[in-house]
């Protein structure tokens, strides 16, 4: 199974307003999805058992298995994948017979054959007979796969496993001395970076996880304020904030990536006076370490 890379927290913080529209879109009626346009017409009669959104003039359907329509409701990729991904770029991956592999926008395929696949921003890790490698966002190969573990991402260098070591990858090339290594996987640390230390409890990194979102939930609900200017105009979202907690457990290199202007400047300002200080980093080897965490706040009006 593919490692997760980066550690979210989901954060939704719902407030009062209306939502947006897409001009063709999926909606359930009737225990089937149909697709509507803004005005809520029914743009063509065909069913589905799942439906998904349109990217790139296509939308993933399930009835029997999984293919890609166009906006007349014609098969523009034949269904027969078990699982799909949207085209939010002009190619995605699709898993048919417990294999993943990568098509264009025509269906073709134009990849190998993986055991598994996961997508990140700027890249996708995949996996076969359980070593893996790095693609890049057109799906053409980084790293070729023979990386036993994958540790992280952090200004475009790869923390990684190979041959009993830990180091980078870094422009075509392996660094095993590098003593300056940032990870951004919890399943290959030791000990995952924690707000407070309370939630320490035994071995169950599950419950960890579940504490240390409770305890930086509480934090942002309590102190998050809906900027008024946002409210007035109905503007909701996700910001998507990335930082460094460094082996001291500070936070460094605050960077918000993702999100309206507006609400972006208030998770900012939450971060930076209430998260800044965490009580224990993260650690790999018994040894504190570097760890990239990314924090998407959710705002929602209702």
């Amino acid at each position: 199974m593919i490692q997760k890379i980066i550690a979210l927290l989901g954060i939704t913080l719902c407030f009062f307003t209306t939502t947006s529209a897409q001009d063709i879109f999926p909606k359930k009626k009737g225990g089937k999805y149909i697709y509507i346009n803004n005005e809520g017409e029914q743009v063509f009669d065909v069913t589905f058992t799942e439906a998904k959104r349109f990217y790139n003039g296509r939308a993933a359907v399930l009835n029997n298995k999984w293919g890609f329509i166009d906006k007349t409701g014609n098969y523009i990729i034949p269904e027969k994948y078990d699982d799909v991904q949207s085209f939010r770029d002009s190619i995605t991956y699709v898993e048919e017979d417990s294999t993943f592999y990568f098509i264009n926008l025509q269906g073709e395929t134009i990849s190998d054959i993986y055991d598994g696949i996961e997508k990140n921003d700027k890249f996708y890790i995949v996996e076969k007979n359980q070593t893996f490698g790095i693609l890049d966002h057109k799906a053409q190969i980084l790293i070729d796969v023979e990386l036993e573990k994958f540790g992280g991402y952090y200004k475009e260098e790869f923390t990684i496993y190979k041959d009993g070591k830990w180091g980078s990858w870094s422009e075509g090339k392996y660094n095993f001395n590098d003593s300056t290594l940032f990870y951004s996987n919890i399943e290959v640390v030791d000990q995952m970076p924690l707000f407070k230390k309370s939630c320490i409890s035994g071995e169950d990194k599950k419950a960890i996880r579940k504490c240390n979102g409770k305890e930086i939930y509480q934090i942002v609900f309590e102190n998050v304020k809906y900027p008024p200017i946002a409210r007035e105009n109905g503007i909701e979202g996700v910001t998507y904030a990335r930082f460094v907690i460094d082996k001291k457990g500070q936070i460094q290199d605050l960077e918000m990536i993702k999100g309206h202007d507006l609400l972006i400047k208030e998770s900012e300002r939450v971060i930076q006076e209430y998260l800044s200080q965490w009580e224990v980093p993260a650690s790999i080897e018994g040894e504190p370490t570097n760890f990239v965490f990314v924090l998407p706040i959710r705002y929602r009006l209702e």
